[in-house]
């Protein structure tokens, strides 16, 4: 799915009450794919094997949040997601 254009990541943080609280953003340029993630860490499993190992969860990988664009409340997403036509 990286590999469409136009794709985007929306990383939405809540309260405890799920209150939406701040929004970041994770995208390629304009009708692009998503930035290549390959090389970034690969993320490893929660809970270990029976031997205690954690083993490495292919096809997830760890963005840092200093990857993604701070975004500026539900309109400034809305615009990013739909364009500046729909909200005039």
């Amino acid at each position: 799915m990286a590999e469409k254009p136009s794709g985007c990541v929306v990383w939405i943080f809540v309260d405890d009450a799920l209150n939406l609280k701040a929004f970041r953003w994770f995208r390629g340029r304009e009708a692009r794919p998503l930035p290549n993630i390959a090389d970034m860490k690969v993320l490893k499993h929660t809970k270990g094997n029976a031997r205690g190992t954690k083993s490495e969860r292919q096809g997830h990988r760890v963005i840092r949040q200093s990857n993604f664009d701070i975004i500026n409340g539900m309109d400034d997403l809305l615009r990013r997601l739909l364009g500046n036509a729909i909200l005039n």
